[in-house]
């Protein structure tokens, strides 16, 4: 009597593990793919809260300024007097807010390197003889042009916050 060995085999077959591996791949890659936009959402979110913070200071600063002086004391903004006409500053901060550099040089244009946010603070004076406010334009960019001329609101970068402040002067 001849002994029948059973054909049936446990697991699975080469074609059945090649279809499971390419539906695999074929859900994964999409995911895989979004993770790049993922990394350039959160750097371009970080970037934001920090300009949203510097913007911030800069307005603490002009309010904490006395209304005889004709800067601001924390980042050195010109600051009209009352009447007087629309002032407007430009300054190069670092990623943690400062105007200088590693040995304690103010940032400008040409040494702008090193600078990651350009701020252009615009200050309008009140009238004589009005109960109106000063108003501070803020406007945080970036990255830092370089090139930048003073003075100049700059119109080509890759991010930006800016905020409108009120100042009793």
């Amino acid at each position: 009597m001849k002994k029948r060995f059973a054909t049936r085999t446990e697991g699975f077959s080469l074609i059945e593990v090649v279809f499971a591996l390419a539906v695999a791949v074929f859900c994964l890659l999409p995911i895989l793919g979004l993770i790049p936009i993922g990394l350039s959402t959160n750097q371009g979110t970080v970037r934001e809260t920090t300009a949203t913070s510097l913007a911030e200071a800069m307005a603490v600063d002009l309010r904490a300024t006395p209304s005889s002086a004709t800067s601001s004391p924390g980042y050195g903004l010109a600051v009209p007097t009352v009447g007087g006409s629309v002032t407007t500053s430009t300054i190069y901060l670092t990623e943690d807010g400062s105007n200088t550099d590693s040995s304690g040089t103010k940032l400008t244009a040409p040494s702008a390197k090193q600078a990651t946010y350009l701020a252009t603070v615009v200050l309008t004076p009140a009238a004589i003889g009005t109960l109106n406010a000063s108003s501070a334009r803020i406007l945080i960019t970036w990255p830092a042009q370089p090139n930048q001329a003073n003075n100049q609101v700059p119109t080509h970068y890759q991010g930006s916050f800016e905020t409108v402040v009120g100042l009793s002067r």
